[in-house]
């Protein structure tokens, strides 16, 4: 990729306490869903992964190349998760993607605005034993929900280097890069209850690392069927090999013995032995999951205490918005209303660019026939090329209308919010609330649509909902829908608009019921999260709108 932020060069040279130093390679992008991993990868870099502001906008690896002076450094933006031992498909891609690239630098992406949450990764990262660096993003959110948080005395609890960070403007960046050279492993280590300590300690011998070991005691982790082929494949083929010249970091040993690169020369744990450990500790009146998960918690918990300071208590703006939008009776309304107000503006400011293009295509029309040229050639000129292309520029100024202003809302936060309010719709057609954000996502796409159906849990819900959302109308069908709606209802075309994708979801929920009879099951349960609303850049929001535009003008 283009190498748009070469101002980030002279920081190649900068090691713990100034001497020279390098960095690694390759980048690992680790951190909890819609935290700001693919926009920090995008000001690096320069890319142009698509983001968005709801969880589950990645779900597959995906990588950019920053290119600096001391060469080029490749940056991999693995999905969100929660935990290192995730369920969901796109969560299960993280853990081998991990394991199998030893030598990579982990930058962990954390939310200042939930820093005890997404600490609880951290630490789990932590466990690892690995080089990394903390990258605190959305530091003034958390300000305006009144904490302040003192990166430096996080990075004095954590033991690694933590830069505050502001993904989508870019700020911060240029000192995140500069820290990189000063990756070291987290000295922050999570106090189990001591009979817990001595099983892993027992279970150490033939695993990787202390995460390992204390996962395997809680159930999240399996010796036997880590790195399947499928997954570890997967990862090792997404991830590819480092970039030449880079100098990778050195081998550094865990707190417990053994090197983060080297794999264990001793035969891992069966499973056998893991259960008798874990039978063991229950007949001592110890349950291994719950401990661990609460011992996480309530080290994140400190950790949070230690590097936040409470400005305030006033009540969050956000949550003033949410309880009119979350409403039962007024959501639904302020949604469809909104989506009617959405198509109107697309008309109304769209209009006088598109008479605009007409003009052009009307002068450009009398031209030809104007000038002496062979009947036929008019005729190409006139019918083919000024009528034809001009028939499909007809549609930029809508398209890119449409696509900006659907851009604004789904950054801004709102497309959680319709799967929340969806949940109680989509439970009684016995499919999970998160099932609605592949159908509102498929007003762009079908096709990433039905792809981004992985991050449901159950695999009946997602075959279920990938033959639902066809129905949809998507970006493709636009073009028609406005022609229709133009040309035989023009004073109500938002409305005729708003009505077909209307009569589109209609349809889809009415096919995921009638699927339910033929694959039955109950509908998993699971948590939501609501992301902050936020006002995205309109840099952003104009590129996301181009993007769309030109992939659709490719296309035509």
């Amino acid at each position: 990729m283009s190498c748009a932020r070469c101002s980030l060069a002279p920081v190649c040279g900068v090691g713990p306490e100034g001497a020279p130093g390098t960095l690694p390679g390759r980048w690992l992008m680790v951190g909890t869903p819609n935290v700001g991993k693919t926009s920090l990868i995008n000001a690096v870099s320069g890319s142009r992964l698509e983001i968005g502001n709801w969880p589950g906008t990645t779900l597959e690896i995906a990588r950019a190349t920053a290119r600096l002076s001391c060469g080029p450094v490749e940056l991999v933006d693995l999905p969100g998760a929660y935990t290192l031992a995730g369920s969901a498909p796109d969560e299960e891609v993280l853990l081998p993607a991990l394991d199998d690239d030893p030598d990579a630098l982990i930058v962990n992406v954390v939310d200042a605005s939930h820093l005890s949450r997404d600490l609880t990764l951290t630490l789990e990262l932590a466990e690892l034993g690995r080089p990394m660096i903390v990258a605190l993003n959305l530091v003034r959110q958390a300000a305006q929900r009144g904490v302040q948080i003192d990166p430096r005395a996080l990075e004095a609890e954590l033991g690694v280097p933590v830069v505050a960070i502001g993904a989508h403007t870019g700020s911060g960046v240029d000192d995140l890069v500069a820290s990189a050279a000063r990756a070291a492993v987290s000295a922050a280590r999570v106090r189990y209850p001591a009979p817990i300590e001595a099983a892993a300690g027992r279970l150490r011998t033939g695993l990787r690392t202390r995460w390992h070991a204390v996962s395997a005691l809680a159930g999240e982790y399996e010796p036997a069927l880590a790195g399947t082929a499928t997954l570890a494949t997967s990862a090792a083929s997404a991830l590819g090999t480092a970039p030449a010249g880079i100098v990778p970091p050195p081998r550094v040993p865990d707190r417990l013995g053994g090197s983060a690169r080297d794999a264990a020369p001793a035969p891992p744990p069966s499973g056998n032995r893991i259960e008798a450990e874990r039978s063991a500790l229950l007949a001592d009146g110890v349950d291994a999951f719950l401990e661990i998960g609460e011992a996480r918690h309530r080290a994140a918990v400190r950790l949070a205490g230690a590097a936040s300071r409470a400005l305030s208590h006033g009540d969050d703006p956000g949550d003033r918005v949410d309880r009119v939008i979350l409403h039962p009776w007024i959501g639904p309304l302020a949604l469809v209303g909104g989506l009617a107000l959405t198509f109107h503006l697309t008309f109304a400011l769209s209009d006088p660019w598109v008479g605009f293009l007409a003009v052009i295509q009307g002068v450009l029309a009398s031209w030809v026939e104007a000038a002496p040229l062979p009947s036929l050639l008019a005729s190409f000129l006139s019918g083919a090329v000024i009528e034809g292309v001009g028939t499909v520029v007809a549609f930029v100024p809508v398209l890119f209308t449409l696509y900006a202003l659907l851009g604004f809302l789904e950054n801004a936060g709102l497309l959680a919010r319709v799967a929340y309010l969806a949940d109680g719709l989509m439970r009684r057609l016995g499919l999970p609330g998160r099932a609605v954000l592949p159908m509102v996502l498929s007003l762009g796409c079908t096709v990433p649509a039905v792809q981004s159906v992985r991050m449901l849990d159950q695999p009946r819900d997602r075959l279920r909902v990938a033959l639902a959302i066809p129905s949809i109308p998507c970006s493709a069908r636009l073009p028609v829908f406005v022609l229709l709606a133009a040309a035989f209802v023009p004073r109500y075309a938002g409305l005729a608009l708003t009505g077909l994708y209307v009569a589109g979801f209609l349809v889809t929920l009415l096919s995921a019921f009638l699927f339910r009879r033929v694959l039955p099951g109950d509908a998993a349960s699971g948590a939501m999260e609501l992301p902050a609303y936020r006002l995205p850049p309109m840099r952003l929001v104009l590129r996301l709108a181009w993007l769309r535009t030109k992939a659709f003008l490719q296309g035509a």
